[in-house]
This record gives structure tokens, sequence and C-alpha cells, in this order.
């Protein structure tokens, strides 16, 4: 696996940065006594002071709406919002780009266009499985240069391995071998190295048949960071099976889902309303006061292709 020394014409920087918030740094805030990896790297301190800004513009403009509101309340609530925010951004703009719209389809992760969805299935598990975890959603890794130059301390020239940490961390964890999880989601099994060229270039097919034995050895991450992405998609069939699940599950197992209707934890029709109008770029511009987006920010642009300022919104009909 390759590092990504050179732009990729497909997507930016910003869709790795994006995966990473929501893997395991969406609760932390940027600051300088705060969790490490919020700092990691300057494009995720970025995000979150943006998402930090947004829940207190959204925190300000709840208590303009109700002055009576107690700090708990403001908090909680601003917290709702910005959470239903995140996610109509993260099945709106940056799932279609991993799974195509077709395996949207097929997973039931496309969008209601207007009003509340009835998807909700209390018997779902919401929770998150460990091959999301542990092997396909660090499909991020092979977009940045991780091989060689993870850790790497200046002006020594080398650096630490994330693919071979992955690797045995999925081994550790006792994720199935790639063939099962091909199985899992209904594709035939590899019963021959040679076979590997059908869903994945010559040339990494020949590297797993000098590493490995038997296509049952080889490991989930190593094979599926090497599959050809799907039609319409960025991941190759066996991640975005596992992902599409997993976000299925998300989607459709949270009584919290921002679509959801006729719950006690629905949000109401005018929040709902001002939900489906979020975007990466209108949120860059709702928090810096100056700065405009691409209406696509998960994929390169142009240096004329920018959006005017979006409107801040300006909130009503927020009594709950």
């Amino acid at each position: 696996m390759p590092d990504a020394d050179v732009p990729n014409p497909i997507h930016t920087l910003m869709l790795m940065q994006f995966a990473q918030f929501i893997d395991h740094d969406l609760t932390l805030t940027g600051g300088t006594r705060c969790d490490a990896r919020v700092n990691e790297q300057v494009g995720l301190t970025a995000m979150h002071t943006l998402w930090m800004r947004e829940h207190n513009r959204v925190a300000a403009e709840l208590l303009r709406l109700n002055p009576g509101w107690k700090d708990e309340i403001l908090y909680q609530e601003a917290r709702r919002i910005v959470a239903a925010e995140f996610q109509h951004i993260t099945y709106n703009e940056y799932l279609p780009i991993l799974l195509g719209r077709d395996l949207m389809k097929e997973f039931d992760l496309l969008l209601t266009p207007s009003g509340y969805s009835g998807s909700y299935d209390p018997q779902l598990n919401a929770g998150i499985v460990n091959v999301f975890a542990t092997a396909s959603y660090r499909y991020g890794h092979s977009l940045v240069q991780l091989t060689n130059h993870l850790f790497e301390p200046p002006g020594f020239g080398f650096g630490a391995d994330l693919a071979a940490f992955n690797v045995q961390r999925g081994r550790d964890h006792g994720i199935p071998s790639y063939n099962d999880w091909r199985e899992f989601c209904g594709m035939s099994r590899i019963t021959d190295f040679s076979q590997l060229a059908d869903v994945m270039s010559p040339q990494a097919a020949q590297s797993f048949a000098q590493v490995y034995k038997h296509p049952d050895d080889i490991d989930l991450f190593a094979a599926g960071v090497n599959e050809r992405p799907i039609a319409g998609g960025t991941l190759g069939p066996t991640f975005a099976c596992s992902i599409g699940e997993q976000f299925r599950r998300l989607k459709n197992g949270d009584r919290f889902w921002y679509e959801n209707g006729g719950l006690e934890s629905s949000l109401n029709e005018g929040i709902q309303r001002w939900t489906v109008t979020a975007k990466t770029s209108s949120m860059w511009t709702w928090t810096t006061g100056r700065m405009n987006q691409s209406g696509r920010d998960f994929v390169p642009h142009s240096g004329r292709n920018f959006s005017t300022p979006s409107r801040v919104p300006v909130y009503t009909n927020v009594t709950s």
C-alpha cells in the first residue's frame, strides 16, 4: 500500500479529516489543556474549533429566544441541534463519496427529502461493530503518508508504520479474514491468489501471493485498502459493505436520529427544517464570518469555485 504522496483527483484531504473526526475525536474540544489527539494535525484542530463555535452560536441563539432557560438546558438543546447538523452532513455529503448512491440506497442510507422519517427500528443495535472500528473504518489511513512517516522525528528520516499497526490490531481483536468478510457480504471466496486480480491491481495480487500461504490467511485491512473502488464510490466492495452496514445501524437504530418523528426525542418541525440546510461550506461561513467555501468541500474544486457566504440561520419556533 503506497503512501498517498500526491493529491488525489477524486477527493480532498478533508475527507480523511472528517472521517477521523467521526471515528474518535467527536467529543473532544480543541484547546491547550485538552486531549492531545485534538491537535494531532492542523486540519483536525480546525474541525474541532469549527464545531465548538457552532455549538456556541446555536446556544446563543437559543438564549435569545428563551432568556429564561438555564445553562444546562441551553447546553443540552444546543448539543442536540449540532448533533443533528452533523448527522445531516455525514449522510448528505460524506457517505455518498465513500459508498456511491447505489450502495447508499441498498443500505437505506438515503435521507428523507422533507419532513420526518419512519425508519427507526428499536430492535436494531446502533453500537459500533468491532470490524468497523478495527479494520474497515481505518481506510482513511491509506489516504495520507503514514506508512513510513508516522511519528517521524525531524531529521531522523524514518518513522512507524500505521498500516502494519492496523494489521496487527485486527489480529489482536480476532477479526475474521478477508475471505470470511467477502462471504459475509455476499461475495465469493477467493480460492486462488490469481483471482485477486479481479478486485485489485495485478501487482497487489502478486504481493499477497508472496506474503501469504493461502487466500484464507489474508488480513482484512491489508486487502480492503487495496480493492478497486465500487462504481460511484471511494471504497472497495468489502469495506463499503462493512461501513454501509455500520452507518445503517447508526441511522435506523438511533432513537435520537434527527429525522425521527413522533418520539419524545424528536426535533420539532422548525429545528428539523433548519437542520437540513447544514453543509460543510455553510459551517465554515457561519463560524468564521468571512470564509467562503466551495459547495462541495470533500471533492477538489478550482480556485474560482467558491460559494457566496451563506446566511447565518435565525431560529424560530424553538421552545423545547
